[in-house]
């Protein structure tokens, strides 16, 4: 990570994010090693705008991109969008996200999509709670449907279990979101790529399709036990932050 990538009034991000990305790995060489520029894509859809998942604006400028406009309300505010994880700063000074309408049928369980492909091969969905407006897309392929779940789970086990991730917005909101995804999976051959989870790239290259369990956690315990999580998460980021301040003095 860049010094100055951050807001200096932020220092848990200083401390408790390293994310290293090559000088060949960003977008923008991706998209010049297949003689591609950003104004050549016909859309760019972001699940949300954490910092993790919006790094890669500066290299998109002339792509058209998307977000839902629940999203884009809640972090269009520079100073509340940084706290709540982004990096406004970093962004783009002409950026200004397209808001996506809902103006396609039911799918499955959610009773609203995004149209993102004239074919109807590729919409968005909601699966809120993780952030407000977070997004998925839906995939249909010929033989197998995949669905890109952003950050609505970390982890295919967790969502297969309806546990929330540690970061989340809305907990109670997320677990209906899951249950949404598990729902869609049980009446499709679905693939599903969260985009932290490790065996994501093996179940894409495999085609692996998930079965979902019927577990149905009640909502108060699943969201006690992501406030839980939430807490032993900032408590880690704080020892983190502790050791590293420690090696500097």
């Amino acid at each position: 990570m860049e010094p100055g990538y951050f807001p200096f009034w932020m220092p848990f991000f200083h401390f408790a994010v390293d994310i290293n990305v090559g000088k060949n790995e960003g977008i923008g060489s991706l998209l010049e090693q297949e003689n591609l520029a950003a104004a050549d894509l016909k859309a760019v859809v972001l699940s949300h705008l954490h910092h993790d998942h919006g790094d890669g604006l500066p290299d998109l400028v002339g792509a058209p991109v998307w977000i839902t406009k629940e999203h884009w309300q809640a972090y269009k505010k520079p100073i509340h969008a940084t706290i709540e994880g982004a990096v406004p700063n970093q962004w783009p000074e002409t950026f200004k996200p397209l808001l996506l309408q809902p103006t396609g049928g039911p799918i499955g369980p959610w009773n609203q999509s995004y149209p993102i492909t004239d074919d109807g091969k590729v919409v968005a969905v909601d699966t809120p709670g993780h952030v407000p407006g977070h997004l998925s897309l839906v995939v249909y392929a010929d033989d197998v449907t995949y669905l890109l779940l952003g950050d609505a789970t970390y982890d295919q086990d967790l969502l297969d279990k309806e546990l929330t991730d540690g970061v989340n917005n809305n907990p109670a909101l997320a677990i209906d979101s899951l249950r949404k995804v598990k729902e869609f999976a049980s009446s499709e051959k679905v693939v599903l790529l969260p985009a932290h989870d490790s065996q994501a790239a093996h179940r894409l290259a495999e085609r692996i399709i998930y079965k979902p369990s019927m577990v149905q956690s009640s909502t108060e315990d699943t969201s006690l036990a992501a406030t839980f999580g939430l807490f032993l998460a900032l408590f880690g980021a704080l020892v983190f932050m502790w050791l590293k301040l420690r090696q500097r003095y």
